[in-house]
C-alpha cells in the first residue's frame, strides 16, 4: 500500500487544496514551527487542507539546542495544533547543521525529549531526516524505537538498514501548487489509525513490521 502525498510550507504560497485533492494528494505534512517560531501559512495550510478532505500531519524544523530546548518544540506544536484534527503524525525534522556538532549519543537524546513528549500527549510522533543523517549520525536505537520518514530523493523505492514507513521521494509538480513541491509516499493509512481512537505511538508500532509496509 502507498499513499500519495506532499510536505509543504510558508513556501509554496497560497495552495489550491481542492486542486491538488483532485489530483489524488490524499495526505500533508504541514509545516507548524521553525524551532518554536510558527511559520506564516500554517493556519491557512490546515484550514485549507481539512476543508478539500485531505488528512494533515504538521512538522517542526527543529533548532533545539539540547533536550529541554527539544520539549518546549514539543510543547509549542502541541499548543499549535489545538483544535486541529490531526489524521498524520507529528514529525520532527532533523537535518540543521548545528546538530553536527553533538555527539551522536546527544543528538538521541534531543530527539527522545521531542518524540516522548509527543507520544505523552497521545500523538503518533514520527522522525524526518536524510538517509545519511540516518545511517550515520542518529543512534540505531533512535530509529528502531520511533516511526521514520525517510528522506532519500530516487525513482525507486531504496533499501534501507532500518524500517521507514514514509518516504520523501523527491519534487514534482501538484495541481493547485505554484512551481514544484515535495512528493511523499506513505505506507501507513494514518487516516485509518487516528480517527476516533487516536491510537498512541506504541500501539502502531507494536501493530507493524517491515512486511506490513
Amino acid at each position: 500500500m502507498r499513499i500519495k502525498g506532499i510536505d509543504v510550507s510558508r513556501w509554496q504560497g497560497s495552495i489550491d487544496w481542492q486542486r491538488a485533492a483532485a489530483s489524488g494528494v490524499r495526505f500533508a505534512m504541514i509545516k507548524a514551527l521553525q524551532g518554536e517560531k510558527p511559520d506564516p501559512r500554517f493556519k491557512e495550510n490546515m484550514e485549507g487542507a481539512a476543508k478539500a478532505g485531505i488528512s494533515a500531519g504538521v512538522y517542526v524544523y527543529s533548532t533545539a539546542e539540547d533536550e529541554q530546548s527539544a520539549r518546549r518544540e514539543a510543547e509549542a506544536v502541541l499548543e499549535a495544533c489545538r483544535g486541529y484534527e490531526l489524521k498524520y503524525p507529528i514529525a520532527l525534522d532533523f537535518e540543521n547543521e548545528h546538530f553536527r556538532a553533538m555527539t551522536k549519543a546527544a543528538r538521541g537524546r534531543v530527539i527522545r525529549a521531542f518524540m516522548d513528549g509527543i507520544e505523552a500527549a497521545g500523538r503518533i510522533p514520527i522522525l524526518y531526516s536524510n538517509h545519511d543523517w540516518l545511517t550515520r549520525l542518529i543512534p540505531r536505537s533512535v530509529t528502531k524505537r520511533y516511526l521514520v520518514w525517510l528522506a532519500r530523493w530516487r525513482k525507486d523505492e531504496p533499501e534501507e538498514p532500518f524500517c521507514y514507513c514514509m518516504w520523501q521521494c523527491g519534487t514534482g509538480k501538484v495541481p493547485g501548487i505554484e512551481g514544484e513541491v515535495d512528493l511523499d509516499w506513505s505506507y501507513i493509512d494514518f487516516a485509518s489509525l487516528t480517527g476516533e481512537k487516536r491510537l498512541c505511538a506504541k500501539q502502531v508500532i507494536s501493530g507493524l513490521s517491515r512486511v506490513d509496509f
